[in-house]
């Protein structure tokens, strides 16, 4: 068993009780560290291979950790939102961030596959379809001390199975947008509190919008160009009319007749921050209404209008159930959201995602979620780390930056996770003392690279 620091112990230990049998949660401990030291695909083998374990008769029961083991990832999500949570302030606004990633894997037998678009090699003229499973991600979106953007941090990951998955118990099928509604709702239970959910156009909707605002949450998402904006029905009608009182008022403009009327007013220019941890100066035209759709009552909204001065960007109709949130919030909230690829995109370079082999429900379901909850778990350790010693940025003499990244992150836990099973023994091998401390130090960098 590996010797773990003591900030690397901090993190682990609260999922120690998911599992009833300590034999079982130290197996899934060592697996938890060997996929944060392994490198290039995360399967079990290369996981055991890592952690000198490739010897091992009783290999089979690390695989039964994935797929028979009684463990509650639905728990162990509820532990990670409160490790997460911990780094706000009390007065600071939770932010969480829903979207769809496609997990590309190839295979007739594994559970919840289907045919999908896939959005990375897509284009708006060309459409690409990948063979593979579609999840349901939320992340908590929250500034990290290191660096000056955004952080995407998982914690939440669902299956979205497709059409074509056999279900027990003739259940219907469930669109991500139901999956979507569930979470939310889930997550509320856990908070007890309000909080804020930013989302993309493919949940900007009325009918996401009132299930959130049944559960006192703050959607923001992007508006359809189309959406059927009205005023708000009249309080004190001018005098008694016969039938139901009025849902809603007269018809306000439609977003591409707001754009079209748009006058380039001074006072309309606001300096916000966008993508990358850098400003950006838009004009902003904003109001409120309600959304009329059919088979739902009117979601009242403030919507704003992002205008590109330049002309370098198209303009973006953005929306809230908040009616309270500012229109340079509301767009600051909407543009955070952009952390959410960036962890993907981070999950499948230096993490594995998309390389494990397992094909059956239980071990599908578990092991993407354990991925990209590594992430979190990661960020959580370095967080704890650089507090003890501030982590510097890789550099090198053709290759400078000033802002942490998570191949750096990631660095610097291996760093503290070989050191402590290298070095922190009192009786070491005869081999090591041949290493001068400038060679060790190069030897655990050459081990901890993610590269």
């Amino acid at each position: 068993m590996y010797t773990l620091a003591k900030e690397v112990s901090e993190v682990l230990s609260p999922f120690q009780a998911l599992f009833v049998q300590q034999r079982s949660w130290q197996k899934a401990q060592s697996m938890l560290v060997g996929a944060i030291l392994c490198r290039g695909k995360r399967t079990v083998s290369r996981v055991l291979t890592v952690m000198g374990l490739a010897q091992s008769n009783s290999y089979g029961k690390y695989y039964r950790v994935l797929s028979r083991v009684g463990w509650s990832g639905l728990a162990g999500a509820r532990i990670l939102l409160g490790m997460i949570l911990a780094l706000l302030s009390p007065r600071q606004a939770i932010v969480i961030g829903i979207d769809e990633t496609l997990e590309r894997r190839w295979g007739s037998k594994i559970w919840g596959r289907g045919i999908y678009r896939d959005a990375v090699k897509s284009s708006v003229k060309h459409q690409v379809k990948s063979s593979g499973v579609r999840w349901q991600v939320m992340q908590v979106l929250l500034p990290l001390p290191w660096s000056q953007r955004v952080w995407g941090l998982p914690f939440l990951s669902v299956m979205v199975p497709s059409k074509e998955t056999p279900r027990v118990g003739g259940r219907g099928y469930k669109s991500s947008l139901d999956w979507a509604t569930q979470m939310v709702s889930v997550v509320s239970h856990w908070l007890r509190r309000s909080w804020i959910c930013v989302a993309d156009g493919g949940y900007g909707n009325a009918k996401f919008g009132w299930a959130c605002r049944r559960h006192g949450v703050s959607l923001v998402a992007r508006l359809p160009w189309k959406a059927s904006l009205y005023d708000f029905a009249p309080t004190a009608p001018p005098r008694r009319l016969r039938g139901r009182p009025r849902t809603k008022g007269c018809r306000q403009l439609s977003m591409q007749q707001q754009l079209d009327s748009v006058k380039f007013e001074s006072g309309r220019f606001h300096t916000l921050r966008w993508y990358g941890g850098g400003y950006a100066l838009r004009q902003l035209v904003t109001g409120t209404a309600v959304w009329d759709v059919d088979g739902y009552p009117p979601l009242p909204l403030r919507w704003v209008l992002v205008i590109d001065p330049t002309g370098q960007q198209p303009p973006a109709p953005l929306f809230s159930t908040n009616l309270l949130l500012e229109a340079d919030e509301i767009v600051e909230l909407f543009v955070s959201r952009w952390s959410l690829e960036v962890t993907f995109e981070e999950a499948r370079a230096h993490l594995g995602f998309q390389s494990q082999r397992q094909w059956s429900k239980a071990a599908t379901t578990r092991t993407t979620p354990v991925i990209l909850a590594l992430f979190s778990l990661v960020c959580l350790i370095a967080y704890r780390l650089d507090a003890v010693t501030p982590i510097s940025p890789h550099t090198t003499a053709w290759y400078a930056k000033s802002d942490l990244t998570f191949a750096d992150l990631l660095a610097a836990v291996r760093c503290s996770l070989w050191q402590s099973h290298l070095f922190s023994k009192p009786s070491l091998p005869p081999s090591f003392a041949l290493f001068s401390d400038p060679d060790r130090e190069h030897l655990i960098q050459l081990l901890a690279s993610p590269f």
